[in-house]
């Protein structure tokens, strides 16, 4: 992702769900203009807070698997400070966390305990999955995926 071999300009429209955050929101944006048409489209998620000050439990376990993360808003100055044009935006709907990751995560977690039951290494990864699907359910009005969807200007 950090040095896609492509063309300056090549693209109509970039797609990323759930993973510009490997590169980082703001380096993600500038990085991919290069790579779009005058007038492209970029789309992406992007984890993010969705109202200010949140409970102290699901704040510092963003601090340490997310510490950028930001809100709606700072990511929408982002955006246009990068050269964007804004289209709009959107939060994914809960039901698709629980649908489409956290039941599917949290079924597959059960099966790697029995599997590395005796592997620390392993099981601490796990204890990390199995945390966060609790802090969503704890907390899922404070956080989720956004979709924003920009132009090149």
């Amino acid at each position: 992702m950090f040095s896609l071999d492509f063309a300056p300009h090549s693209f109509d429209i970039l797609w990323s769900e759930g993973a510009i955050y490997i590169m980082g929101f703001e380096t993600g944006l500038k990085s991919w203009q290069t790579l779009l048409k005058t007038g492209g489209y970029l789309v992406v998620s992007e984890l993010c807070w969705l109202q200010p000050n949140p409970p102290t439990e699901v704040k510092e376990f963003w601090q340490t698997n997310y510490p950028d993360m930001k809100t709606i808003n700072d990511n929408l100055q982002l955006i246009e400070m990068s050269g964007y044009r804004q289209i709009g935006h959107f939060v994914l709907h809960e039901s698709s966390w629980w649908d489409n990751y956290y039941t599917p995560l949290k079924e597959r977690v059960e099966y790697l305990r029995q599997k590395y039951n005796n592997d620390p290494q392993a099981n601490q990864v796990l204890d990390n999955e199995f945390q966060e699907i609790e802090i969503y359910q704890k907390y899922s009005n404070w956080y989720g995926y956004v979709f924003y969807i920009m132009q090149v200007k």
